[in-house]
């Protein structure tokens, strides 16, 4: 089965550490404002796997972006959900304008999206799904973007995530992220997770996502738990540990991974 995605494409993110009881807490606090997402699994309360495989150039420029909190950066990706090969890959381009976080999408066939990460030009044939000229433009600029700063596979973050969704539409959404890991590139889609590194987060991830104001339920549920706004950017922290490299961790608000 083919896993479909919902995107949000123009949207605000606020990003929390939290515990196990504060996650359980928000929980509670949402049930009927939101429900699970369609891909969560009821036999498996912590969701889903997200792996993501990131480009960059050989100085780390967006890695680096993201430290010096430039207002207007982006991020390249190569976002999948299984190891299973017949399963797609979506190529991801993940903007910020100031406070604004915009997505782009594009699903390719597997081996498709290997060769385009290697920096092969793009082919209609390489769509999966949406076969439209959008699509085909979002994958184009993925690849202007790839060749402007000479980017190429830099390293895997992979986590377990669990969704939620308000009801009727996508307009807000709530994840809690868990078990962040890093990997190296390989050459393929498949997340050797047993092998990786942790990245030495600690927490829960939550991230309260939507698309215009900050909603007022949302703000009861960070005054409740006491929230205090961070940034968690899970690739920088991953490249952060696995190239035990001298990069600090972000400190602010506003990173985004």
């Amino acid at each position: 089965m083919i896993r479909q995605d919902s995107v949000q494409h123009n949207r605000y993110e606020m990003k929390y550490l939290i515990n196990e009881t504060i996650a359980q807490g928000v929980r509670d606090f949402i049930a009927g404002r939101m429900r699970p997402d369609d891909h969560m699994d009821p036999a498996e309360p912590e969701g889903y796997m997200v792996h993501s495989v990131y480009l960059d150039n050989i100085d780390f420029a967006l890695c680096r972006a993201t430290m010096d909190g430039e207002k207007n950066r982006f991020k390249l990706r190569a976002r999948f959900y299984s190891n299973d090969d017949e399963h797609p890959v979506f190529l991801e381009i993940k903007r910020r304008v100031n406070d604004c976080i915009l997505k782009d999408r594009s699903v390719v066939h597997r081996q498709a999206a290997l060769e385009l990460l290697e920096g092969r030009h793009p082919r209609h044939d390489d769509l999966r799904e949406s076969l439209t000229r959008q699509a085909f433009d979002t994958l184009g600029k993925f690849c202007q973007l790839r060749d402007r700063i000479k980017a190429r596979p830099a390293a895997f973050t992979s986590y377990q995530r669990e969704a939620y969704v308000s009801h009727g539409d996508d307009s807000f959404r709530l994840t809690l992220d868990r078990h962040v890991l890093g990997g190296p590139w390989r050459h393929r889609f498949f997340a050797e997770r047993e092998n990786w590194i942790d990245a030495e987060i600690g927490h829960v991830i939550l991230e309260l996502k939507f698309t215009h104001r900050f909603p007022i339920w949302m703000r009861e549920l960070a005054h409740r738990f006491q929230l205090q706004r961070t940034s968690v950017p899970k690739y920088v922290e991953c490249v952060r540990v696995m190239h035990r490299s001298p990069l600090q961790r972000v400190g602010g608000v506003g990173a985004f991974g």
